[in-house]
């Protein structure tokens, strides 16, 4: 009942500017999905070609194919709406995110300061307001993280679809074929566990995330009046800390998500069976894969490699498949119709004589 007296006291534009977030939101999620797609494959040790070899400052690189490249191959194999694989769930999932982000926004009061907060942290992080206390502030804050995971809990089903619907690609199964199809099956041969496998570490990732990301902002608050016009520029590099920081945890999770669930890539040579996301870490971490997909260009390979007369090559990780591109798609309009039919039906020679 709380929940529909917080949309019945939402004005009209209260509503519109929700709607007109949710939008954005979308078209932002649809333009970037390629770039999440390609970066879900690295994440959970999806590799077509191996490493090559760079000399670079007397040292020798091995570079991992970047995120333009992989999509460049993606889009061979399925074409340019392959690029879009997962898109559904992934909206789903960051709406639901939205939704729910919002609706527990008015759900929990907002933290009050008390008379101790406000005599004995007046200007607690070099702030001016003296309602500015270090229990307000955490109060605050706590209330944020726990809006923040309680979308996380809400949209998490939806993940584990986009996840599993991307991996597919690596053994171009159909079993997640679309996204209530996906839910079922996955309820259905998991139970609710399947649905929020790798929940755990999703929860710690944002934990160290969203934390870090607080600590580096508030160190940099009592310097934001002196340096305004760069501290934009400060807090662009705190996600970014941020998100290095979390990034273990979401490969962590990402692997488990797709651990031993019927797909080729959650099985023997590209994995291993992992009983829970602690072994996985202690396997990645020895094998020095927690930073996989970190980044989308100049990917170094970080694993295990061995030198074989001055040639340095990877050792313990699959590589591949590699799938067959798409046929040339051919123009088959009777009035014109293309070379290439052309030289289906006709000799090269006699093709040629007819452009002279």
């Amino acid at each position: 009942m709380e929940v529909v007296a917080v949309f019945q006291n939402f004005s009209n534009d209260d509503i519109a500017s929700v709607i007109n977030q949710w939008l954005a939101t979308c078209l932002v999620t649809t333009a970037y999905h390629p770039l999440l797609y390609s970066r879900t494959l690295f994440v959970i040790g999806y590799e077509p070609f191996p490493p090559e070899e760079y000399h670079l400052w007397g040292f020798k690189w091995l570079f991992l194919p970047n995120t333009i490249q992989n999509l460049s191959y993606i889009k061979s194999v399925d074409g340019f709406f392959g690029l879009y694989r997962g898109l559904v769930p992934t909206l789903l999932a960051k709406s639901s995110f939205f939704i729910t982000n919002r609706v527990l926004k008015d759900l929990i009061p907002k933290p009050r300061p008390c008379l101790r907060d406000i005599e004995e942290f007046p200007t607690a992080c070099g702030l001016k307001s003296r309602t500015t206390g270090f229990n307000f502030l955490l109060k605050g804050v706590m209330r944020e993280f726990v809006i923040y995971v309680g979308g996380i809990v809400l949209s998490h089903p939806f993940r584990v679809v986009a996840v599993r619907m991307m991996a597919q690609f690596v053994g171009r199964e159909t079993k997640f074929s679309s996204t209530c199809a996906s839910l079922i099956n996955s309820y259905k041969s998991e139970g609710l566990m399947g649905l929020y496998v790798g929940l755990v570490p999703t929860i710690l990732g944002a934990f160290i995330s969203f934390w870090s990301f607080t600590v580096l902002v508030s160190l940099g608050q009592q310097f934001k009046m002196k340096y305004r016009s760069i501290f934009g520029l400060y807090s662009d590099v705190a996600k970014g800390v941020a998100f290095w920081l979390a990034h273990p945890m979401e490969v962590v999770t990402n692997t488990l998500v797709v651990n031993n669930c019927g797909l080729a890539i959650g099985t023997a040579p590209h994995t291993e069976y992992y009983p829970n996301w602690i072994s996985i870490f202690h396997h990645l971490y020895a094998n020095g894969q927690l930073f996989r997909g970190v980044r989308n260009f100049g990917r170094v390979y970080s694993g295990p490699a061995v030198s074989n007369n001055g040639v340095t090559t990877p050792a313990g990780f699959h590589f591949g498949p590699v799938h067959s591109p798409l046929p040339p798609q051919l123009n088959t309009d009777p009035c014109k119709p293309s070379e290439q039919i052309l030289q289906l039906i006709l000799p090269a020679r006699l093709i040629s004589r007819g452009h002279d």
